[in-house]
């Protein structure tokens, strides 16, 4: 089996994740079916990205597609309306802030207070433009990867009982997170003097951070399970006949580089997050 392996790793050449052609979408289409057990680790992630029209993909019935250019194009609008209006409030309460005179003792707090939300906005602006811009530029390796992990999945035989860690783990962070999130809004509306919607809109909008964090985390967990199956078939193959053991360590190495391939995919399109 070694041997064999060794002679196949001199005329398999890996592509790395950079040298990845641009596959045409239509190309992409033909083989974009997802089954319900990857849907279920999917769902709640892609539900709560596309309430705020930053969505990787659409997943409709069992078929996976890109994200249209004119949803990009709304999802431009929104990142520039939402930074705009943040941008105007943050104005407005520096003008009021630097205008009104404020007592020697409370001075440097307050000054501390501004200065961090002045930070605050600024990595929240660039962030969440950042992010906007990864995930309309990698459009494509979003779906690849998806497709890939279905493909790996498919090949290995992996069933709902198999991933069931990871749809839970999917399914109980989204949940958390908002449950952080409302308690966090609950608080500002109790302690507020008064309330605005909008500010409380767009701070909610800031969960898309931690959807991404969860979304990587989910997909990393998910790859290592394939990881060990992957790991544990290649132990296994040798109870297999001569002929078929062959035939069968091909397609289980090309499944092992598929698995590699979504490593790198998932680094490139979440390094920018480490990066922030």
């Amino acid at each position: 089996m070694f041997s064999y392996l060794k002679e196949y790793f001199k005329l398999y050449k890996m592509s790395t994740v950079e040298n990845i052609s641009r596959v045409p979408s239509d190309n992409i289409c033909e083989n974009n079916r997802i089954e319900e057990d990857l849907q279920l680790i999917l769902r709640p992630l892609n539900f709560m990205q596309g309430l705020f029209f930053c969505a990787k993909y659409s997943i409709r019935g069992k078929s996976i597609t890109c994200t249209t250019r004119g949803y990009h194009l709304l999802r431009v609008i929104c990142v520039i309306v939402a930074h705009g209006y943040n941008a105007y409030l943050f104005i407005v309460n520096s003008i009021a802030f630097w205008n009104n005179p404020i007592a020697s003792s409370f001075f440097y707090s307050s000054l501390c207070l501004w200065v961090s939300s002045f930070i605050a906005y600024i990595l929240y602006m660039i962030g969440d433009s950042l992010n906007s811009i990864v995930n309309i530029s990698m459009s494509h390796l979003n779906i690849v990867l998806v497709l890939k992990i279905q493909h790996v999945l498919s090949f290995l035989r992996l069933r709902r009982s198999d991933v069931k860690g990871s749809i839970i783990c999917s399914w109980a962070c989204v949940i958390i997170a908002n449950i952080l999130s409302f308690g966090w809004i609950a608080y500002f509306c109790a302690t507020a003097p008064e309330i605005n919607y909008i500010p409380i809109i767009t701070s909610y909008a800031s969960i898309t951070y931690e959807i991404n964090v969860i979304y990587a985390f989910t997909l990393l967990n998910l790859t290592t399970k394939m990881l060990n199956v992957c790991i544990n078939e290649f132990r296994t193959s040798s109870c297999l006949k001569a002929s078929e053991n062959v035939k069968y360590l091909h397609e289980l190495f090309h499944t092992y580089c598929n698995i590699l391939e979504i490593y790198m995919i998932i680094e490139k399109t979440f390094q920018h997050m480490v990066s922030i």
